[in-house]
């Protein structure tokens, strides 16, 4: 699953987290993350976080479900 931080920023909006401590924290939480990758989105930088699903996490197969996951570490 491949998240934009810009995305999850528009979601979790009181979110003060760097993209690399989001990444941390879904590892911690099970959410294994893949990579972090600094791409361009709409003309702006933004970061790329990947992350590897498991099939026991199937709310957190779209970003709703990633943002709620977020949400509740924070």
């Amino acid at each position: 699953m491949k998240l934009l931080y810009s995305q999850l920023k528009q979601l979790v909006p009181d979110l003060k987290a760097t993209p690399k401590e989001i990444g941390e924290k879904f590892t911690m939480t099970g959410l294994m993350m893949d990579g972090l990758k600094k791409v361009n989105y709409l003309g702006k930088p933004d970061y790329l976080i990947s992350l590897e699903i498991r099939q026991n996490r199937p709310d957190c197969l779209g970003i709703i479900g990633l943002a709620r996951e977020a949400a509740a570490f924070y």
